[in-house]
């Protein structure tokens, strides 16, 4: 299985459908920071077993803001691990999370949870809006 705080040794099928992982935060502007700021936050990763390539997962982003329309990940949500403050999950942006991304494996989120936040997702991006009403 590997060490849990090494991408590179952790076993990927420990990314599945669920696991919280800190990674690059992709949706910071660069510019904003110094050039050699560390920039990065937790994922929460959506992708099921038919993502095609192995070295990548689709994710949400978790915060620490509470926006309106985030979904606040309660401690009976956690199946292993947990973060540090109150966090939520932004079910509106989606990113695909490369292996290089990831630093470290922060545990699991149960699969209700997951799911509740994919069908929040859906809300902002199905095309049939009778179904979300």
């Amino acid at each position: 299985m590997g060490n849990m705080n090494d991408p590179d040794t952790y076993d990927s099928d420990s990314y599945s459908r669920g696991a919280v992982v800190w990674a690059d935060d992709l949706l910071k502007d660069r510019g904003e920071y110094h050039e050699n700021a560390l920039l990065t936050r937790p994922w929460m990763i959506i992708s099921n077993i038919k993502q095609p390539f192995d070295d990548e997962w689709i994710s949400i982003p978790i915060t620490s803001k509470c926006r309106r329309d985030a979904i606040p990940i309660l401690p009976e949500n956690w199946v292993r691990g947990e973060l540090q403050k109150m966090s939520y999950v932004n079910p509106w942006i989606t990113m695909t999370i490369k292996k290089r991304h990831i630093h470290s494996y922060v545990g699991s989120v149960t699969q209700d949870f997951v799911n509740n936040a994919v069908d929040e997702m859906n809300k902002y991006i199905c095309s049939n809006e009778s179904l979300y009403k």
